[in-house]
C-alpha cells in the first residue's frame, strides 16, 4: 500500500514534502525520497509483473491455445499478449524451454570432448606426422629479432630459417605476438588482447622450466600457411589430415579464439530480444557487406576500379546472391556497405539497388529464418545466429573457427543451401511448409551454443583446453643459444 500511495502521489507537487511527512516509511528515513519512490516502484512493477504473469497466462496449456489462435488470426492483440508473456518469462526465467525429447539428452552426446576439441583447434599440429624429436628451434639474436629454424620446412619449399624483425613487423603477417602488440593499431588491439589472454597467460602457467616457445601469431583474415606452428582465428574447415596442407606452403595454423568480440561478443542480446519462434515472420534475412571471394565461374577475375558495377557484383558471391534474391517476397536480402566495389553505395545493379538499410540484431530476430553467408573468412555473426530461435540457412562451411563450424551438420544444426544460393528460396519454403522439424534444427544449433558458452562446464572445459593445446605447443619448439 506504501508503494501504491507513493506512485500515485510522485507527481503532485502537494505530496512532496520532508520525508518526516511519510511517518510510516520511519526505517527508510536515511534515504532519500526520490531512492525510495524508485525503490518501491520497482518493488510495486516486480510483484505486479508476477501476478499478472500468472493471471494472464496461467498454463502452458492456455499459452499454446493463444499461439495456435495467433497463427490462424494474426492478430495484433494476441501477439501482443503472447509476447509481453514471452518478455515477462525472459526476464524471470531466461532460458528458453526446449522440446527436450528431440534431441541427446546429455551434452556429451552432443558436443565435443575436450580432446576432441584440442584435436580440431590444432589440426596438423596435434599429432605431427613422423615426429621423433622437437622439429621447430628458435633463439634470440643480440638485436632481439627471433630466429625461426624448422626441420620439415623442405617438403614444403620453403627456407629453413626466417627471422621476424622487430623493424619489419608492422609489415609483416607473421610475427613474434609480444613485440607486434608494442605497437598494436586500435585494429590489432583486439587481436592482441585475446593472444595476450589466451595464449601468453596460459603459457606462463604451464610447469616448464625452461624458455617459454615463442607465440607465433597471424592476426587479420588471410589464409596463410608457413613450415612453422603459428595461431590464427580460423583455417579451412576439413577434418582430413592430408588436406590441413595448403599446396607448397605449409600447414595451416592452430585455431585460436582471436577477436573475439566480434564473433562472440553479441550472444548476450539473444535473450533479452530474442522473438519466439511462432511470432516470427515467414521470411529470410539476410544483411551483410560486400566482402569475400569470388564466384566459382570467374575465380581468376579481380576487381578493378574503371569496372562496371554490374561487373563487379556478379563477380562478389555476396552481391550476386543479393541480385538472384531480391526479387523474393519470401526473402528480405541486402547488403550493408558496397565495401568501396561498386561506383557507390546508391548504385544501382541491372536497375536494382543492391544496398539496402542495415537491420539490428534485435530486428532481423523478428524472421523466421536466417541467412549466412562466409565474407572473407568465418562468418561473424554465424554465432548469434545458431543460439537465436531462429533456422540458420547457409551452405557447408569453407572456414572453421574457434566455434567448430566445420563440426555442424546439415538437417541437424543448419538447413544446408548451395554455395551460390541458388537454391535459398526453396529452402526457405521448406521451412515455412515444415515448421516442426525446422524448429527441431533451430533448437540444436542453440543447444550447439549453449554448451558451448552457457553450460555449467563450459568455463572449465575451455581452461583445460586452452592448457592443453599450450603444452602441446611447447613440445613442438626447442630453445637453442644464439651464439651457437
Amino acid at each position: 500500500m506504501i508503494a501504491h500511495y507513493l506512485i500515485k502521489t510522485a507527481g503532485n507537487d502537494k505530496y512532496n514534502k520532508p520525508i518526516d511527512h511519510f511517518q510510516e516509511i520511519t526505517p527508510f528515513q536515511i534515504m532519500s525520497m526520490k531512492r525510495i519512490k524508485v525503490s518501491l516502484i520497482a518493488a510495486y512493477a516486480l510483484c505486479m509483473t508476477k501476478i499478472f504473469y500468472g493471471l494472464l497466462i496461467p498454463t502452458i496449456d492456455t499459452f499454446e491455445n493463444d499461439l495456435r489462435e495467433y497463427q490462424k488470426t494474426r492478430g495484433r492483440m494476441i501477439r501482443n499478449k503472447i509476447l509481453f508473456y514471452h518478455r515477462v518469462r525472459n526476464i524471470l526465467w531466461p532460458v528458453e524451454p526446449i522440446h527436450v525429447e528431440w534431441h541427446p539428452s546429455s551434452r556429451d552426446q552432443r558436443f565435443p570432448s575436450i580432446e576432441r576439441r584440442v584435436e580440431i583447434y590444432m589440426g596438423y599440429w596435434y599429432n605431427l606426422p613422423n615426429r621423433s624429436s622437437k622439429p621447430f628451434e628458435y633463439m634470440l639474436d643480440d638485436t632481439g629479432d627471433i630466429i625461426l629454424h624448422s626441420h620439415i620446412a623442405a617438403q614444403y619449399n620453403s627456407p629453413e630459417r626466417l627471422a621476424i624483425r622487430k623493424e619489419l613487423i608492422l609489415h609483416s603477417p607473421i610475427f613474434f605476438h609480444e613485440e607486434m602488440c608494442k605497437y598494436a593499431t586500435s585494429t590489432i588491439l583486439n587481436y592482441c588482447e585475446d593472444a595476450t589472454l589466451r595464449l601468453l597467460r596460459v603459457q606462463q602457467r604451464l610447469p616448464n622450466e625452461e624458455l617459454k616457445a615463442p607465440v607465433v601469431t597471424v592476426f587479420g583474415d588471410a589464409t596463410l600457411a608457413y613450415p612453422f606452428p603459428t595461431f590464427s582465428k580460423f583455417r579451412l574447415s576439413t577434418l582430413a589430415e592430408e588436406t590441413m596442407v595448403l599446396a607448397d606452403k605449409g600447414p595451416m595454423s592452430i585455431i585460436s579464439n582471436f577477436n573475439s568480440d566480434r564473433h562472440f561478443g553479441k550472444l548476450g542480446i539473444i535473450r533479452k530480444c530474442d522473438t519466439p519462434w511462432y511470432l516470427k515472420k515467414n521470411e529470410a534475412v539476410w544483411r551483410g557487406a560486400m566482402t569475400g571471394g569470388l564466384t566459382k565461374e570467374i575465380d581468376e577475375a579481380s576487381y578493378y576500379t574503371d569496372a562496371e558495377d554490374e561487373i563487379n557484383c556478379i563477380r562478389n558471391h555476396r552481391c550476386h546472391f543479393v541480385l538472384e534474391n531480391s526479387g523474393s517476397t519470401l526473402m528480405d536480402v541486402g547488403l550493408t556497405n558496397d565495401a568501396l566495389r561498386l561506383s557507390s553505395p546508391e548504385a544501382h545493379v541491372y536497375g536494382m539497388q543492391v544496398v539496402k538499410d542495415k537491420y539490428t540484431i534485435k530486428e532481423m530476430l523478428e524472421f523466421k529464418i536466417i541467412i549466412s553467408l562466409e565474407g572473407n573468412d568465418v562468418s561473424s555473426g554465424l554465432k548469434w545466429q545458431l543460439l537465436c530461435k531462429s533456422v540458420v540457412l547457409m551452405p557447408p562451411p569453407s572456414f572453421t573457427s574457434w566455434a567448430m563450424e566445420e563440426l555442424l551438420q546439415p538437417w541437424v544444426h543448419y538447413v544446408p543451401i548451395e554455395a551460390d544460393g541458388s537454391d535459398a528460396v526453396k529452402k526457405t519454403r521448406w521451412v515455412i511448409e515444415n515448421e516442426d522439424e525446422a524448429l527441431k534444427i533451430s533448437e540444436r544449433a542453440t543447444l550447439f551454443m549453449e554448451d558451448m558458452i552457457y553450460h555449467p562446464e563450459a568455463a572449465t572445459d575451455e581452461s583445460l583446453v586452452l592448457e592443453e593445446i599450450m603444452r602441446r605447443y611447447e613440445n613442438l619448439w626447442h630453445n637453442i643459444d644464439a651464439k651457437l
